[in-house]
């Protein structure tokens, strides 16, 4: 499962509406678990210690840096396993209790307040869903696989589906009000990214009350189930260590622009930005986001070849011919062969050959559609970045990005970056180059 980790201090205009979320939140938790404990009664004290040890540890073996924003753990096949074996209410005790390990490393107290909270809450939604859902309250009796299957496998499923869901719309909702992100978006985001991880905490979730009752393990099937949540904790650490790599690459990339032009830099960096605000607003694709992104730092990369033309011809070297007619277009073919042989970075090569490429077809080989949505995105966020250093109005900068709407630029990127503005302030409180970009 998925929770908040803190980048920053929101800014004080979001932090109240963001303290009366969570504390609206922690207050659900609680009545949540009041009424659990009314109607059901305690849970058999014993096995929920265990599950509450399990998942003390499981919450502090989540792999961190998955994202911007969160990180990922293997609590959720504790969540699922306890609301069979130990009911809603046992659940509840687990998910609340999880965070408290990690209390001292978490550096804001809404922020561990807040994923106690939720966890307490998706959890309980879990156990509840599979009561729901027909599953069976005595597991011990059941035998044979269709039984098990029916009356355990079927409804686990669907707590496994809830489990995944409810995740995604809390976190969506608190990362809506602390930063505007679309929360569609966000939800469509983490259901993407995160989804196929709970198709194998549903299948481990099942293993373990079978183990636990079927095969008659008990407590020991515990034993069994962390073993392989310990390997794939391993593999998931391989893709977080690639995906650093990816972003140490695009970083070396920019550092070597900023070694010839190192106010370019930041102005790729504020573009990226605005290119993530932009693509998020369209409701693309977390993979598309990111290529937008890439596009953007780098789609003056082609500077670097550019100026080393222009510095040979200076010595006696002539200008080639692509070069001295268009210099605009020169660049962005020579970023592009900056980055061939890159594998990662190989969905951004066409947006940044085809950035300078109008809309309506006036300039360039493309036109409309044809033009990838990365490089039709990066010209208008280029542009405005742009203007809004030429004119203290930010108003006027937009006017102007609006009345080549159709002609150079895409009218639907226009109205997302209309539509990010308004959630975002421009230019931003923090600097663009503390921004992290996905690579």
């Amino acid at each position: 499962m998925t929770s908040v980790v803190a980048r920053r201090v929101p800014a004080p205009s979001t932090l109240n509406g963001l303290l009366a979320y969570v504390l609206a939140v922690t207050l659900g938790a609680l009545a949540l678990g009041v009424a659990l404990l009314v109607v059901d009664g305690p849970p058999p004290w014993a096995q929920t210690a265990l599950f509450v040890v399990m998942g003390l540890v499981s919450f502090n073996l989540r792999v961190p840096d998955v994202g911007a924003r969160s990180a990922i753990s293997f609590l959720s096949v504790v969540l699922l396993a306890s609301g069979v074996i130990v009911g809603p209410f046992g659940a509840w005790l687990v998910g609340a209790t999880a965070v408290l390990s990690a209390v001292r490393r978490t550096p804001h107290w809404y922020q561990w307040l807040y994923n106690m909270a939720m966890i307490a809450i998706i959890a309980t939604l879990a156990g509840l869903s599979y009561r729901l859902a027909g599953g069976a309250v005595e597991v011990a009796p059941l035998s044979g696989a269709a039984e098990i299957g029916l009356h355990v496998g079927g409804p686990l499923l669907v707590a496994d589906v809830v489990l995944c869901v409810s995740n995604a719309v809390l976190l969506a909702a608190v990362m809506r009000i602390d930063q505007g992100h679309p929360f569609v978006h966000m939800v469509r985001q983490m259901l993407a990214t995160t989804g196929p991880s709970y198709v194998g905490y549903g299948i481990i979730g099942f293993l373990f009350v079978v183990l636990w009752y079927p095969a008659g393990l008990g407590p020991v099937s515990a034993l069994y189930i962390f073993a392989p949540l310990l390997v794939a904790r391993w593999a998931f650490i391989q893709y977080v260590d690639e995906s650093r790599s990816h972003q140490r690459t695009v970083d070396a990339l920019v550092t070597a622009l900023g070694t010839k032009r190192p106010l370019e830099v930041a102005q790729c960096r504020r573009t990226a930005l605005l290119a993530e605000w932009i693509a998020e607003d369209l409701g693309l694709p977390a993979q598309q986001v990111s290529t937008a992104q890439h596009v953007a730092l780098l789609h003056r990369l082609g500077d670097l070849g550019l100026e080393s033309a222009v510095e040979r011809a200076g010595r006696g070297s002539s200008l080639t011919g692509d070069v001295a007619a268009d210099p605009g277009r020169a660049r962005a073919r020579l970023a592009r062969r900056m980055v061939e042989g890159i594998e990662f970075l190989e969905p951004a090569g066409p947006g940044i050959e085809h950035q300078d490429d109008a809309y309506d077809g006036s300039t360039g080989s493309l036109a409309g559609s044809e033009i990838p949505v990365s490089a039709r995105i990066v010209a208008v966020a280029a542009s405005f970045e742009a203007l809004t250093r030429e004119l203290a109005d930010t108003r006027e900068a937009l006017a102007r990005i609006e009345a080549e709407s159709g002609r150079r630029f895409d009218p639907t990127v226009v109205a997302a970056l209309g539509a990010a503005l308004q959630r975002h302030p421009w230019p931003p409180a923090q600097d663009a180059a503390g921004q992290e970009v996905p690579a």
